[in-house]
């Protein structure tokens, strides 16, 4: 039966590591194919697989090994253990420096896992999950993706209005519940990936067609790679600072002698709509405007939230006259006086210094 579905990687990293080709593991050369068949592992399988590969190894060679407590380990620690546990059952066990490094593995993420599985279970409150049939809602969830399958196979095998990212978020099973339900199903997919190479393989699934077994392939795929999506943190909105607090940077003029006007305190301006403001050694008269919806504040020794376009200055050539009539207007009219000088308009830099008056706020 010809191959229906090309490994990219094998155009560029060959096929999967043979035990046959390696050399005695006494050999000089050993290391060699070592390196070489963990470069082809780290290119060609995913974390997740390599896991499985080692939790697999795990169970049928150390039956006496915490798996739950290993299971709880993050994909990527497996990177190399994977594939040493891959090479293992392959064929590759006669190797000591190998097989200590896989019990050294097996020590480390069983103390690792332990502390998490304890943690988890005392914050949970929670007995130790029974992943060997026990556990009652491990045997529901596990019925439910069975029915899915059931009725994909009832079908005809034809694509089915499933979403295993959706069932997850409606069933929430817990992280061993979902490794046990992807432990179920990942040698099927494994199998179905294989069959066109393997004559007992292709035999065992002769009776379904090319699509139907790339239907079922999907399907697979998605119950064993899709994961939990944590949920996002509440993002505690930031506490809002006194106006005191605001302009502890600020440094103002109090008064200007030659025209013997005085400023408010900067402390004014937050929660504003409208600043008036005088620069005694420019003689420039100026006004903010808030921009829609938003409040005057300050940040650092800056007025923020002012609108860019309507807010302006302008020279005011004779101050003891203009002055007394700024500071007794309305917003609408101080628009106007500043609007009245013939000088030229120019754009408000939101910058508060010691040449600076506050002479109003709105």
């Amino acid at each position: 039966m010809k191959k229906r579905f090309a490994n990219s990687n094998e155009v560029y990293w060959g096929t999967e590591p043979n035990a046959r080709e390696f050399p005695h593991p006494l050999d000089p050369k050993f290391n060699n194919h070592l390196l070489a068949a963990i470069n082809w592992y780290n290119y060609s399988a995913s974390l997740e697989k390599k896991k499985y590969w080692f939790m697999k190894w795990v169970r049928d060679t150390k039956p006496t090994a915490n798996a739950d407590a290993i299971e709880l380990i993050h994909d990527g620690a497996f990177t190399t253990a994977g594939t040493i546990a891959r090479l293992y059952s392959l064929g590759i066990t006669e190797s000591d420096y190998l097989n200590r490094k896989l019990q050294e593995w097996v020590e480390i993420f069983t103390q690792n896992g332990s502390k998490i599985l304890a943690s988890k279970q005392k914050k949970a409150g929670l007995k130790k999950i029974d992943v060997n049939g026990k556990d009652q809602v491990l045997v529901h969830l596990s019925g439910l993706i069975e029915s899915v399958v059931d009725d994909f196979i009832s079908s005809g095998m034809k694509k089915i209005n499933f979403d295993m990212s959706e069932w997850i978020i409606k069933n929430n099973p817990s992280a061993q519940h979902l490794a046990a339900i992807r432990e179920r199903w990942f040698p099927i997919m494994e199998e179905l990936l294989n069959e066109s190479g393997d004559e007992d393989l292709a035999e065992a699934y002769s009776h379904l067609t090319d699509k139907q077994v790339e239907k079922f392939i999907e399907l697979l795929l998605d119950i064993v790679t899709s994961k939990k999506v944590r949920k996002a943190r509440t993002v505690r909105k930031p506490r809002a600072k006194s106006p005191d607090k605001m302009v502890k940077n600020v440094k103002i003029a109090s008064s200007d002698p030659e025209t013997g006007v005085k400023s408010v305190e900067p402390k004014c301006i937050p929660g504003s709509s409208a600043a008036l403001v005088w620069n005694k050694k420019y003689r420039m008269l100026g006004v903010y405007f808030a921009e829609d919806g938003k409040e005057l504040s300050v940040k650092g020794s800056t007025i923020i939230n002012f609108n860019e376009e309507t807010s302006f200055m302008k020279k005011v050539r004779k101050p003891n006259e203009v002055l007394p009539k700024a500071v007794t207007s309305t917003k609408p009219q101080i628009k106007k006086l500043i609007d009245s000088l013939s000088s030229k308009s120019a754009k408000m830099t939101g910058r508060l210094n010691s040449e600076t008056l506050i002479l109003k706020v709105y």
